[in-house]
């Protein structure tokens, strides 16, 4: 602070906490810097059930009700989107790649974009997950004895939300993706307690949107 000030006083700084910088074969070629990011909210979803000993089973049974409903999950992929920080992360980004992925990135870039590219880049995790909200159980919780039915099966699934979507919306789609009237579908708070979502939420997330500077 006392031999740098100028540092100190500078206009504006960029936070290299959105992943640094990356190197290539020792040269410095890309520097991510963060422009914004996802909403991160947990969901407690929850089947109840009135339980019984396990030599009587039943039909209705909490931990399958709920693994059903985590089936339907991971079955979903929310829908594709991009915004202007997005757009600009793969536009740089095509200039790098080669093939068809950066065929690939470019197509989505026009209008409409071309969704079948998008599916093949989705299969990088990287990728996907600057596309779209994402939603992936996270935490299992069910019974309370090896010879006794459950009476509460629980799972936290956690969203990394697009801007521009709330919690609450996407808690909407989550019941209808669970399509089970018998399960709940609950906000966690960032506090860790359940409870109903503000209007807005603060934004945080470790899964950023970055734009990407090419230094060649």
């Amino acid at each position: 602070m006392r031999e740098h000030r100028e540092l100190v006083d500078a206009a504006w700084v960029l936070n290299p906490d959105a992943g640094g910088v990356e190197l290539e074969h020792g040269r410095a070629v890309v520097a991510d810097v963060e422009a914004t990011e996802k909403v991160y909210s947990d969901f407690q979803v929850t089947a109840t059930n009135r339980g019984g000993h396990s030599s009587r089973p039943r039909p209705d049974n909490a931990i399958y009700e709920l693994t059903t409903a985590l089936n339907k999950l991971a079955a979903y992929t929310f829908p594709f989107e991009m915004n202007e920080v997005t757009r600009t992360y793969f536009k740089n980004l095509a200039g790098q790649e080669t093939g068809q992925t950066a065929a690939d990135m470019r197509a989505i870039l026009v209008t409409p974009p071309d969704l079948a590219a998008a599916a093949r880049l989705s299969a990088e995790p990287s990728y996907n997950a600057n596309f779209r909200t994402t939603c992936v159980a996270t935490r299992l919780m069910a019974g309370h004895a090896n010879n006794a039915l459950a009476q509460t099966a629980q799972a936290n699934v956690n969203c990394r939300i697009f801007p521009g979507h709330s919690p609450e919306e996407i808690r909407q789609q989550l019941i209808g993706i669970i399509g089970d009237s018998k399960l709940s579908v609950q906000y966690v708070s960032d506090a860790g307690g359940w409870k109903k979502p503000r209007r807005r939420e603060k934004p945080w997330s470790r899964r950023r949107l970055l734009p990407r500077f090419l230094s060649r």
